[in-house]
């Protein structure tokens, strides 16, 4: 998958599809509604959107926090300038105040490119 590719990805089942298996989540189904996933210590599987749910998407930022320095930093490299431009007004959104404009999507989309970079020498 190119960055292109990535950028054009709308929230949804395939944002989700690729997150889930990029990132290790273990899934217990797929369904109509989603993929279904145990995260964290919890003993059941939950619905998982995390392209389009705040809570979801943290247990992205979270899994992106295991991973080595510099895939953390390209991480949050891409999560700056995916922020930066909200709506129609570009806006230079400094680093402290990424996290007042941040959204599921940009998370998911942050996480993916950083992923997409090479593999970890974890």
């Amino acid at each position: 998958m190119t960055k292109e590719e990535i950028l054009a990805m709308q929230p949804g089942r395939e944002m989700d599809g690729e997150i889930v298996k990029l990132l290790g989540f273990e899934v217990n189904s797929l369904d109509g509604m989603g993929y279904w996933v145990y995260v964290g210590n919890d003993q059941d599987a939950c619905l998982f959107r995390p392209s389009e749910n705040v809570r979801d998407a943290w247990h992205v930022v979270e899994k992106m926090r295991e991973r080595i320095f510099s895939k953390r930093r390209v991480f949050l490299d891409n999560l700056q300038e995916l922020t930066r431009y909200i709506g129609t007004i570009d806006r230079t959104v400094a680093w402290p105040d990424v996290f007042w404009f941040v959204n599921p999507e940009s998370i998911c989309k942050a996480a993916l490119l950083a992923v997409m970079e090479g593999k970890d020498e974890e």
